[in-house]
């Protein structure tokens, strides 16, 4: 036996290619499954056969151990969620998709739901001796979050596209008033100028739509000589 052997007597472990001073005993496996015990882990070999899962694989992807015992092919795992419809309702059409998508040696992401509900992302790393240790993780809150936000984001457009209508539609009524009509907000900034008061200031409507603060209205005839105010006191002027 090679002093690599010795050193690595778990094949689960020894296979992957990582190396260390200690023999893999069952107790160095139960401190790897204790560390990664807050996601699911597994390590398939070059011929896509189950190496290792950690503990937590089990309950995670809602199986029985049975399906993840050491030495099967993985494709028993995927078939048994396939066909609970882990990937989607088309199940025999998946199992190919998801068997290629996973295949030894390849990096990728893919994402399925079990029976709960939970959304599980598994992301596939290369193995230097040609298998993958593939990670499980549980993203349904980042999922369901992401959703909420989303769905907070069409509320809050839904309800701007409300309010331009609104605005346009008052827009409307108070351009048919014959004198001139602002509305101000708590900023003296005008939300809405009518049709009479840009033809009575001589305004064009590209500056009123801009939505002009008060001190800008006054500015805009500053020189036209509405104001009887001398130039070097019209700045108090418009402070007032």
């Amino acid at each position: 036996m090679s002093s690599r052997e010795k050193k690595n007597k778990n094949p689960a472990i020894r296979d992957t290619g990582i190396e260390s001073d200690a023999p893999w005993s069952e107790e160095a496996s139960s401190l790897i499954r204790s560390m990664i015990s807050g996601q699911g882990i597994m390590i398939v070999d070059s011929e896509d056969r189950i190496e290792f899962c950690s503990d937590t694989l089990p309950s995670l992807l809602e199986v029985p151990k049975k399906v993840l015992r050491n030495r099967i092919p993985r494709r028993m795992l995927i078939e048994y969620r396939a066909k609970r419809g882990d990937f989607g309702s088309d199940a025999f059409e998946r199992i190919e998709k998801v068997v290629a998508c996973f295949a030894p040696g390849i990096q990728k992401t893919l994402e399925s739901v079990t029976p709960n509900g939970c959304i599980i992302c598994a992301n596939a790393t290369p193995l230097p001796n040609g298998g993958s240790i593939i990670t499980f993780t549980d993203v349904s809150n980042v999922q369901h979050c992401a959703k909420e936000m989303a769905d907070r984001k069409r509320e809050l457009q839904v309800a701007k596209e409300e309010n331009e209508a609104l605005v346009d539609n008052l827009q409307a009524v108070i351009d048919n008033i014959e004198y001139g009509v602002v509305f101000m907000n708590q900023n003296m900034r005008s939300d809405l100028i009518n049709r009479a008061f840009r033809e009575m200031w001589g305004m064009d409507k590209a500056f009123t739509d801009s939505r002009p603060h008060m001190r800008d209205l006054m500015h805009y005839n500053r020189y036209s000589g509405i104001y009887d105010v001398p130039d070097d006191e019209f700045e108090a002027y418009v402070e007032m």
